[in-house]
């Protein structure tokens, strides 16, 4: 993946998914995903845009609603059992190669292969299957963007998973790169944030900008 090696994202791709979870917490394995948000392009436009709230039966901690603007009277309401939740959404997440997070390496994929165990009883070489697909077909605006900022480039051959590993492992003092700053930065319009579905929104406009920068 990458094209010429002074390049940090696969540029002229026209079919791929964007996804984002929102979570209870920072620890996925004591924190539960109470959000999806999907965005399916086709041929360079939006084929499918879906979100779902997830109802784990738990309650929601005034801090995930400050965070996400998720109450527990709209779990309740809205909530879908997790199980057909994720069923959903992978069905979506495989009809493409490629799929498109802001932080994804270190988050969103971690988190839904170790869910997918949980609520879905993937077993370990499922897990591993999936994990490999993710992260092979995997374009992560915050490790572009993140390199961008260091100066860092992909080198000859290399493919944008070895990248983002070696990009996001270096701790750099002051490199910014969450969400709402590159939606700043490059002008993008700030709505509903922390939304799942308007998350997937401005990650993909982040990932237009960035694509067109490289070409």
């Amino acid at each position: 993946m990458g094209g010429a090696n002074r390049t940090q994202s696969k540029t002229g791709m026209k079919n791929y998914i964007v996804w984002d979870i929102e979570t209870t917490g920072l620890q996925k394995e004591t924190a539960e995903i109470i959000e999806i948000g999907v965005m399916h392009i086709k041929d360079g436009k939006v084929e499918q845009e879906k979100s779902w709230l997830l109802n784990h039966n738990i309650p929601i901690e005034k801090i995930t609603t400050d965070i996400t603007g998720i109450t527990k009277e709209m779990i309740d309401t809205e909530g879908m059992e997790p199980k057909q939740v994720f069923q959903e959404f992978i069905d979506i997440l495989v009809k493409e190669e490629y799929n498109v997070t802001h932080n994804g390496m270190k988050f969103d994929i971690p988190w839904l292969i170790y869910h997918l165990g949980k609520h879905l009883s993937f077993n370990h070489e499922e897990q591993g299957n999936m994990n490999a697909r993710l992260m092979t077909g995997m374009q992560d605006t915050a490790v572009i963007v993140k390199a961008k900022k260091m100066g860092e480039v992909m080198r000859a051959g290399e493919e944008f998973r070895h990248f983002a590993y070696r990009v996001m492992n270096q701790p750099v003092k002051g490199i910014k790169y969450n969400l709402a700053l590159c939606c700043d930065e490059m002008g993008i319009k700030v709505e509903n944030q922390h939304r799942a579905l308007a998350d997937v929104q401005m990650t993909q406009e982040i990932y237009k900008k960035l694509t067109k920068e490289l070409k």
